[in-house]
């Protein structure tokens, strides 16, 4: 009989999963999957959103980079002469009795900002401020010039409402688009009227705008603009606040050098002022998108965002800007009443003047 041993070999049965065991799971790795979809979903919309807001505020970042580079630049090129006991410069008409008392600060030049600088008849649709001066730009479009870098430039920059007022007169095809533009007027240097005596009048105490108003007005008939030109489209608002710089600022004060933000270094009424650049100037800029643009609409009349009440006392600057904000925003009760809500970034920063040679 053939061997047999006492024991044998079993094998052990196969330990599958339970379908309760199964369907928790699902449900876990569902959970996980669901997870990972809401984060990547939320970090492709972040960087959409981003990304969307570089594109499209980088006309007016570049712009505002421009703009602030060009302001820190002015000059008045300012010297001391001999005044008589009225505070009279000499001239044609006092010349033969001019009695010298003392020395006083003196420019040919000019700083000038404010509100209403220019009118519907220098550009079309002015809106909150401006502010014109001159600088050593070194711009001339004579060849005669071209290789001299610190030719002095009459220069200044604004806000308007309408059509690109740079468009060639040829490109008749093209549709008009209605927009706040940003626009920079730089005169060449071969050009520059500020000793022209028909605006000074010979009288070394004149105080007018002649020197920006009048190339203004020219080129605004012209068929190729020489004096200015279109720096950023959707730029709906330029504030400009002259400040005391942070040695010269009295304690207490708010280091404002302007309560109505208007400021004259040609103004003899003010003495602290006249014949100075102010040491810091405070550039705001309101943007908005091409996107909102559109929503805004086509319309030769400039759209309602409750612009023209504000940016009168710099006291209110910050309550202006949150108002403009909100009217933008399309906030419910917003001052304007605008239901359309825009995408809108503010660019701020307080440029020193590095011509500035103030004094108390």
């Amino acid at each position: 009989m053939p061997y047999r041993p006492s024991f044998q070999f079993k094998t052990p049965a196969t330990q599958g999963f339970s379908l309760l065991e199964m369907l928790v799971a699902m449900a876990v790795l569902l959970l996980m999957m669901g997870i990972i979809f809401k984060i990547t979903q939320s970090t492709a919309d972040t960087w959409r959103r981003s990304t969307g807001k570089i594109e499209g505020f980088r006309e007016a970042r570049g712009a505002f980079d421009a703009m602030t580079r060009a302001v820190s630049q002015a000059t008045l090129n300012t010297y001391f002469d001999y005044v008589n006991s009225s505070g009279d410069y000499i001239n044609s008409a006092n010349s033969s009795a001019f009695t010298p008392d003392h020395y006083a600060r003196r420019s040919d030049l000019h700083f000038v900002s404010g509100k209403q600088l220019l009118s519907g008849t220098s550009v079309p649709n002015p809106t909150t401020h401006s502010l014109f001066f001159q600088a050593p730009l070194g711009y001339t479009n004579s060849t005669t010039y071209q290789d001299m870098d610190a030719l002095l430039n009459a220069c200044g920059f604004y806000v308007c409402y309408g059509t690109d007022i740079t468009k060639p007169s040829f490109l008749t095809t093209v549709s008009s688009r209605y927009r706040y533009r940003l626009i920079q007027f730089t005169q060449p240097a071969q050009n520059l009227s500020i000793y022209d005596s028909s605006i000074t009048g010979n009288d070394p105490s004149w105080n007018n705008t002649n020197w920006f108003i009048s190339p203004l007005q020219q080129d605004l008939s012209a068929s190729t603009p020489s004096t200015f030109f279109q720096l950023a489209e959707n730029i709906v608002a330029l504030v400009v606040l002259p400040k005391y710089s942070s040695v010269d600022q009295t304690t207490g004060g708010n280091g404002t050098l302007s309560s109505d933000y208007e400021y004259d270094s040609r103004n003899r009424s003010s003495s602290a002022t006249l014949h100075q650049l102010p040491p810091v100037i405070q550039i705001v800029l309101v943007a908005i998108d091409e996107a909102s643009a559109v929503k805004l609409g086509n319309s030769a009349t400039p759209p309602n965002l409750g612009i023209s009440s504000l940016f009168q006392l710099s006291s209110k600057l910050a309550d202006d800007l949150t108002t403009l904000g909100n009217n933008l925003a399309a906030v419910p009760g917003n001052s304007a009443g605008n239901k359309i809500p825009l995408r809108y970034e503010i660019f701020q920063a307080d440029i020193a003047i590095r011509g500035a040679k103030w004094s108390k």
